[in-house]
């Protein structure tokens, strides 16, 4: 009686940080779904692996750089990976892309800014080395800037100051922000944006009889508008 042989799938979890940086969350878990052909079980599942019963699958929990192997698997079975979410990860960190590749084939890659699933499905071969599955999630951290508005001089206005934050001649996340006297406000930056240029305007100076502005820690100037990059305070007195 002719006998199937048998054959091996490795899982690996890769994290890596966005435009090839290595600011990446510090922690975090990452799940799959690992079906295979209608929903059979495999003889050789790893410890991280627990049967799904309705799902017909199995449900894997991996760390970065993590692995799970599963043996036993009959050459010719077809089987799909799917990423179906994460935890424990840093909230200022925010998944920008997720690609799966199995072995040395074209990568498959989410067709969405915010991806936060990716499936991957093929077939079982005699080599394990052909077997493996590398699913790659990119992490970019959020910049900010900081925005300060200081009145000085009797009797000046104490409510609230209007800033327009503009890029390439487009408003901004949340603009315009609202500041009131002696406050400050805080602008997310997209991991996207960061090298960006961004222009901020005091739109209404209340009627005072002068205006600075002044960028980190130099000297002020007579203005109501400066050019701004991530990481940069700003202060408008």
């Amino acid at each position: 009686v002719p006998v199937t042989p048998k054959s091996s799938l490795t899982i690996q979890k890769v994290v890596k940080g966005i435009n090839g940086t290595t600011d990446i969350p510090p922690k975090g878990k990452y799940e799959f779904k690992v079906k295979f052909g209608d929903g059979i079980r495999v003889s050789g599942k790893p410890d991280v692996a627990e049967w799904d019963d309705p799902e017909k699958a199995y449900i894997v929990e991996l760390n970065n750089e993590g692995e799970a192997t599963f043996e036993g698997i009959p050459v010719g079975t077809k089987y799909t990976v799917t990423e179906t979410g994460s935890e424990n990860v840093d909230e200022e960190y925010v998944l920008t892309g997720i690609t799966a590749q199995i072995a040395a084939e074209k990568p498959v890659e989410a067709n969405t800014p915010r991806p936060e699933t990716l499936s991957i499905s093929g077939v079982i071969q005699k080599d394990a080395g052909e077997n493996k599955v590398v699913f790659t999630n990119t992490y970019g951290k959020y910049q900010y800037i900081t925005l300060k508005k200081e009145v000085v001089g009797k009797d000046s206005p104490t409510d609230e100051y209007t800033f327009k934050v503009t890029v390439n001649d487009q408003e901004y996340a949340d603009s315009p922000y609202m500041i009131l006297a002696d406050d400050t406000a805080t602008i997310r930056i997209e991991p996207e944006d960061a090298d960006k240029t961004f222009t901020i305007t005091e739109s209404d100076t209340k009627g005072a009889w002068k205006t600075t502005v002044t960028k980190n820690s130099e000297n002020p100037k007579d203005e109501t508008t400066i050019k701004a990059k991530a990481g940069d305070v700003i202060l408008f007195t």
